[in-house]
């Protein structure tokens, strides 16, 4: 009986300590969700907006950011080059 009870105490640690490793790597992921989500709609925002300067008749020049100008990827901290 006493062999049986440590049995179940070991397997119920083992247990919790995979319950913990999997509710980290789910808060992990949900953050990660979270970021793609704002990247994605930061980058449906700024296609939409270069739509509409499109179709307004905006010269293409300043559609471009320039070099030293403040844009949205810049705004949000968001490195938009590294988005696979």
């Amino acid at each position: 009986m006493t062999d049986r009870l440590t049995e179940l105490e070991e397997i119920c640690t083992h247990q919790a300590a995979a319950l913990e490793e999997l509710s980290a790597v789910v808060a992990g992921q949900a953050d990660q969700i979270d970021r793609l989500e704002r990247r994605v709609r930061l980058l449906l925002e700024r296609a939409a907006q270069m739509e509409a300067d499109t179709l307004s008749g905006a010269p293409l020049a300043e559609l471009v950011p320039h070099d030293g100008e403040d844009d949205a990827e810049n705004d949000a901290g968001l490195d938009i080059g590294s988005i696979a």
